[in-house]
């Protein structure tokens, strides 16, 4: 998509035309909590992210707790485009070494 915009100079009457372009996403996006569960342990929170941010998912909050039970949990917020790429993120959170328990928040 192209916009032409004109703009005067403030030392003539002549009008200056820029071009400009700018990518527009028409994909939706859905806000999606969640809880992880795993044994603590030093990482456990970067290696959680980490596979967010590979599998290109938005983090648009989250918070973590270690338990005295040398546990820990974590909740998070998610912005998704599909169940699809929401259930490929949380399989892959699954994986996560030291994590026992991957769901949804409130389900």
């Amino acid at each position: 998509m192209s916009l032409r915009i004109s703009r005067r100079r403030a030392t003539a009457d002549k009008e200056r035309f820029v071009d400009v372009e700018w990518e527009r996403s028409l994909a939706r996006t859905y806000p999606v909590a969640i809880r992880i569960e795993g044994w603590d342990r030093d990482g456990f929170l970067r290696d959680v992210a980490a596979v967010i941010s590979e599998n290109q998912v938005n983090l648009l909050s989250l918070s973590a707790v270690a338990n005295p039970d040398k546990t820990a949990t974590v909740n998070a917020t998610l912005q998704v485009t599909s169940v699809e790429q929401l259930s490929r993120v949380l399989a892959k959170l699954e994986g996560v070494r030291d994590v026992y328990t991957v769901h949804r928040d409130g389900r």
